[in-house]
């Protein structure tokens, strides 16, 4: 959680001195996470991730630099918010068009197409693995896939338990899911 603090420190002070290389360093580090976010979470297209996650950046970038952010705002979550406010909207505007559908069905890349069938296979694989689940680590699971910028403290209030607990039963969680699909997928 420090470590996550003083990197959102690290970057806000970079914005604020004009430190290229520091912002570019967090730029390249983030970029990539927060369009497989999109594109795991929400199902968007590739491209379209991309210029949602560069949207949000740039409109981060500029209420940083105008100081029109609070100090303790964690950017982090704050850009995976951004990010996903961009992909609704674009998705809003495009639908009114009807063009985000004809783009979609036309315009997907013959690799992507090839990452789509092998990310359906893994989703399966994922859905049978949460059946294995008791009912109580299913739910909270999938609170924390539907929110995953929520603290353990938001968790821990939503589940009536300690954040240490959530912390732990988010390992143990992630670690059955892991086993098991390791195991269905070698089958």
């Amino acid at each position: 959680m420090e470590t996550s603090r003083t990197h959102n420190q690290d970057f806000r002070r970079a914005i604020e001195e004009r430190n290229k290389a520091q912002i570019d360093e967090y730029v390249t580090d983030m970029v990539p996470r927060l369009t497989e976010y999109l594109v795991i979470t929400f199902g968007a297209n590739l491209n379209v991730a991309r210029e949602c996650v560069q949207q949000a950046f740039v409109a981060v970038l500029e209420r940083i630099a105008a100081r029109a952010m609070a100090d303790d705002t964690n950017i982090t979550a704050y850009l995976m918010i951004v990010s996903r406010n961009e992909y609704f909207a674009y998705l809003k505007n495009e639908h009114r068009s009807g063009s985000a559908v004809f783009q979609e069905m036309f315009y997907t890349e013959p690799a992507e197409q090839l990452q789509a069938l092998m990310d359906e296979d893994r989703q399966r694989i994922l859905e049978l693995c949460l059946q294995t689940l008791d009912g109580r680590s299913r739910e909270l699971i999938a609170y924390m896939f539907k929110r995953p910028e929520a603290s353990l403290l938001k968790v821990s209030k939503v589940f009536g338990i300690s954040p240490v607990n959530v912390r732990t039963r988010k390992s143990r969680i992630i670690n059955k899911l892991a086993d098991c699909y390791q195991k269905k997928s070698n089958e």
